[in-house]
């Protein structure tokens, strides 16, 4: 009998400590940096990028046109050959407002089934490199189903900036995020200009697998407890004698 206590005195311990110094580490719920798209263009005509893409695997391009560019790292592009506004990015990413003179805008093709709990979305924007200093440019980040709309008014010589939203869910909750070329000044809309937008990161804040102490941690809390659980039996035995 006295095993049996102290072994579930010992198993309480090791769950509460396992609790107490518990850390969530995030979950990623979804991460699309456009690198897999390369698959789907053809670059024999224009090596660094595919004008008014549309085979996204992750996006339908649900309004106007959008760019691919496939940078990876080589630099400058004829593009972007500005010597006024260095950019010089090392990953694939999309200009918002494609070759059609219509802004564009992107939707994921799969809803985001979202449980209780504190989320964030990351993403990088830059301006476009090849307007004019007295120009701005936009971008309008929504997430539908929760009623969130975010809009970032972005100068002209911007280099990527990493941009966070940070949202609870307190119910479970169906989501799209899109990405639109919106603008303050509607001097950049439809212009063939667009803002840039690569590495999207949506992550579950509260979902994720706990990261539970190391080992000698728990055995060293074990330890002090059953030591004081043994010297509080010796005490009772030792005042049992005495009285006796």
């Amino acid at each position: 009998m006295r095993f049996k206590a102290l072994a579930s005195l010992v198993a309480g311990i090791t769950f509460t400590l396992g609790h107490i110094y518990a850390d969530t580490i995030p979950a990623i719920v979804f991460t699309d940096s456009f690198t897999h798209e390369t698959t789907n263009y053809n670059p024999g005509g224009n090596p660094w990028g595919t004008l008014n893409f549309n085979s996204f695997q992750n996006w339908n391009v649900t309004r106007g046109s959008v760019d691919f560019k496939n940078v990876n790292g080589v630099f400058p592009s004829l593009w972007y050959n500005n010597p006024s506004a260095p950019f010089s990015p090392s990953f694939s990413f999309i200009d918002l407002d494609g070759t059609t003179n219509q802004s564009g805008q992107i939707t994921s093709k799969t809803p985001f089934n979202l449980a209780p709990g504190n989320y964030k979305l990351s993403f990088d924007l830059a301006g476009n490199m090849g307007r004019g200093p007295n120009n701005s440019d936009g971008v309008t980040v929504r997430l539908d189903g929760l009623g969130i709309s975010q809009h970032y008014e972005l100068p002209w010589n911007q280099d990527f900036t990493t941009h966070e939203i940070d949202f609870t869910v307190t119910t479970p909750t169906t989501t799209e995020i899109s990405f639109a070329n919106e603008s303050d000044d509607p001097s950049t809309l439809n212009d063939n200009l667009g803002p840039m937008l690569a590495n999207i990161n949506l992550q579950n804040l509260t979902g994720g697998v706990a990261n539970v102490p190391e080992p000698g941690t728990i055995v060293i809390g074990i330890g002090l407890i059953c030591g004081i659980y043994l010297a509080r039996r010796f005490q009772r035995k030792h005042k049992a004698a005495i009285t006796v």
